[in-house]
Order: structure tokens, then sequence, then C-alpha cells
């Protein structure tokens, strides 16, 4: 299981890396996120999933690796935009729209670390609707810890745990 999870992280950064540059690229596409910056949510969510001592996923910033990840947005040209996503070990960013700087761009990078404390605790296979709502209800309660609106309904992620 171990060994399928590195192989998966290994082809998410090989897979950012080869994506060619776009005209127009930020100069931040397909960078790595400093341990710096991950490391207190990291904190943060392993105390509120009671997962503590979490080892770090790999953190990139890559609108690119995002669109490969969300063919079908990309086909259908949606204003919809995939802002991160977590295959196993690592957590991809829009590089677009990430910046530390930002509570809400890390409230993203929360609720993908949320899903990686997940995966390590082998929860994966688990029904989605129940992975997300945990995901989105913790995204929601960093945000509010800070003094900002939830990002997602709480009407609505309750009902995604319902989806099982």
């Amino acid at each position: 299981m171990v060994r399928k999870a590195w192989i998966q992280a290994v082809l998410a950064v090989l897979l950012a890396a080869a994506v060619p540059p776009v005209q127009g690229a930020r100069a931040g596409e397909g960078r790595q996120v400093p341990p710096g910056v991950v490391a207190p949510l990291l904190d943060w969510v392993g105390r509120h999933t009671g997962r503590p001592g979490l080892v770090p996923p790999v953190v990139i910033a890559s609108r690119q690796a995002l669109l490969r990840l969300d063919r079908a947005a990309q086909l259908a040209g949606t204003d919809e935009r995939l802002r991160a996503a977590y295959v196993p070990g690592v957590v991809i960013l829009d590089s677009d729209t990430w910046s530390p700087a930002d509570p809400v761009e890390l409230s993203y990078l929360v609720h993908e670390l949320v899903h990686h404390a997940q995966q390590l605790a082998g929860r994966g296979g688990d029904c989605r609707g129940r992975r997300e709502e945990e995901a989105y209800r913790l995204q929601n309660l960093w945000l509010a810890e800070r003094g900002l609106p939830p990002e997602h309904d709480p009407a609505w992620i309750a009902r995604a745990a319902d989806l099982c």
C-alpha cells in the first residue's frame, strides 16, 4: 500500500513537472510550496482529525496539472475551476490563484490536507461523500477560527455525507 502511494506521488510530481509551460504562464507554475507553509496547516489538520504527527505530502502549485486532472472542465471550458486536488501523497494547488498570504487559498490547502490525513489513515476507499464532508467542514472551521465566513454552506456539506 505504501509503495502504491509512493508511486502515485512520484507520478503526480512528474506530471506537474512534465507539463510544458504555456505562453503567459505564471512564474510559480509547478513550484513546490515550502514546507514552512504546509507544516502548521498539517499540524492543525492532525489535531482536528485526531491524527497528529502526519507525514507531509508534496504540495505543488500547478494550474496545468489541475487541468490535466480535471479534463472535463478543461474540455467544457467552464468558469468552474478546480482550485486544488489530492492524489495520494501529493496536493496540487492552482498556481493562477495560489498565495500563502490569502486565507481562502490556504483553506483549499487545509481541505486537501484533510484528504491526505484520510488517505494515511486508510480511509481512501471510504465513501467520497463522507470524505468530502469532513474536508469541507474542517475547511470552514479553519476559516471561522480566523474570523472569515465559510467557503461552503453547512447544509450543502451535510448533504454530501448523505450521498453514501
